[in-house]
């Protein structure tokens, strides 16, 4: 057709915008932008991350087990875990050996939250790595709805990965390890992999058949006026988030 015009039929644009180098697709043209859904996060980010804007992306990050990448556990069951460590001494032994629970901290904003623990131990059940190495705490950082980040003790590392629903009772995971080099720690590899990633998928998997018991109605929520490890602040936000979301 002589008067066809292939820039008038166009694929659709998709906004694209970037929050700390990390690049976040929103198919909503009418939401406000991340930089103001979450004010301070990016500041957050690289006031403990370090080597921040240096790392780079090394390889694909999933928990090493037959069905990692997809727990049989809602969205949110997932989430809820995540945002707290309330249960951490008890399912993760090891990983309160890692961290000193007592300096364990949350900060909650309107739709991001950060737990972080500032004093760990280098001598642990977990991994050992060495006082000079350059990231010497824990932080878990959630950016609703399905964003994590963490850092962990050890050599410079961020790890980001994306919680997404895959139907009603699963959960699909996708994500990437960063560094400065491509080398990576193998014993704390397989710590994250075979040790606390199934710790936490046979917890959410659990809660989820939990979920089903006719007898189930619902918990508290356990606070703390310091927001320290033993708090669900970040679950209490959550809860809000979702009920948000749909105008509950």
């Amino acid at each position: 057709m002589p008067s066809f015009a292939p820039e008038e039929f166009c694929l659709p644009p998709v906004r694209l915008e970037s929050l700390g180098g990390l690049l976040f697709v929103n198919l909503d043209a009418d939401a406000p932008p991340i930089q103001t859904l979450a004010p301070g996060f990016e500041e957050d980010l690289q006031s403990l991350i370090p080597h921040f804007d240096a790392l780079m992306p090394m390889d694909t990050f999933a928990f090493d087990s037959p069905d990692s990448a997809n727990w049989s556990a809602n969205w949110k069951v997932v989430v809820d875990n995540y945002v707290e460590c309330y249960h951490c001494h008890q399912a993760h032994p090891a990983l309160a050996d890692l961290m000193e629970m007592t300096s364990y901290e949350h900060e909650v904003q309107e739709h991001w939250a950060r737990q972080v623990s500032r004093s760990t131990r280098t001598d642990n059940k977990a991994y050992p790595f060495n006082a000079s190495d350059d990231v010497q705490i824990a932080a878990y950082w959630y950016l609703w709805p399905t964003t994590s980040i963490w850092l962990v003790p050890g050599d410079a590392n961020l790890f980001v990965l994306s919680m997404m629903p895959n139907g009603h009772e699963r959960t699909a995971f996708s994500g990437h390890r960063y560094g400065l080099t491509e080398s990576v720690d193998a014993e704390r590899s397989e710590y994250l992999n075979a040790i606390l990633g199934p710790e936490d998928q046979s917890l959410c998997e659990s809660v989820q058949q939990g979920l089903k018991s006719y007898s189930y109605n619902q918990g508290r929520f356990m606070v703390d006026a310091a927001k320290s490890g033993v708090a669900e602040h970040g679950v209490h936000q959550f809860h809000r988030l979702v009920m948000d979301a749909l105008q509950v």
